[in-house]
This record gives C-alpha cells, sequence and structure tokens, in this order.
C-alpha cells in the first residue's frame, strides 16, 4: 500500500491511494471525490493480514475541498469509505488522518476537533471497525 502520481496525459492528477497484491499488481482505491479538474490525493498508510487499509483521502463536496478525512478502503473492492470527524469549521472543513488498523479492524489515528466551528487542536482517535461514516 500506499500512493502512486496519476497522470492523464501530460496532466498531473494529484497522489492516488494504491494497494498491490501478492503479484505485484498496483490497484488505484477510491477518493472522495475531486476537484472541477478531477484532482485529488490520497494515501494508505497501513494494511493489516485481511487486506482492509486505512489512510486518507481529501474530501470534495461539488468541486471544493473540505479537507483530509481518514478512510478505510475494504480489502474486497476499492471503496473509500469516511471514518467518522470530530466536527468542521464553519466552512465544513476538517481534517483527520488514520495511521494503523489492526486484525479486527479497529483504526487508530488523529483528528481535528472542532466545537460550534472553533477549532480545539488535534486529538488521538480510535475507530471501531464500523466507524465508517
Amino acid at each position: 500500500m500506499g500512493d502512486a502520481t496519476s497522470w492523464q496525459g501530460n496532466l498531473n492528477k494529484g497522489q492516488r491511494a494504491v494497494r498491490w497484491n501478492a503479484a505485484g499488481t498496483a490497484t488505484e482505491l477510491g477518493n472522495l471525490g475531486t476537484n472541477a479538474s478531477s484532482v485529488t490525493s490520497s494515501s494508505a498508510i497501513d494494511i493489516n493480514s485481511l487486506g482492509a487499509t486505512v489512510g486518507y483521502a481529501t474530501k470534495y463536496i461539488g468541486g471544493v475541498s473540505q479537507g483530509d478525512r481518514a478512510v478505510r478502503w475494504a480489502a474486497s473492492n476499492t471503496i473509500a469509505l469516511e471514518l467518522t470527524i470530530l466536527g468542521t469549521d464553519a466552512s465544513g472543513s476538517s481534517e483527520s488522518y488514520a495511521h494503523d488498523i489492526n486484525e479486527p479492524g479497529t483504526s487508530v489515528g488523529y483528528a481535528r476537533k472542532y466545537e460550534a466551528n472553533i477549532n480545539k487542536g488535534l486529538r488521538a482517535v480510535r475507530w471501531d471497525s464500523l466507524a465508517a461514516r
């Protein structure tokens, strides 16, 4: 797992999370949208022995970035599942990253906490195996 730059012709479309199989074939993992130029960013950071992968992806709504979000990719597909966040600022932006995943699927990382749209700083976070939004 990791990331690679996606190119369409001579256009850089951003860093994309990838997962390699035992034969060495890379598969691009899903994202949480793109900007108006189809650019996005994601990275796979950890994988468990069952193939479940965690990392982050930049979330876009209507082509506008809402910040990096912790995500999980199931071993059986490439769909990015956004993990629960700790609030947003007034524009809907937030920040979270998943760094480790164990065998049952519990993930850990960190997220920026917001209360009433006010940034309260970074917090350690644990997501259980059902924490996808």
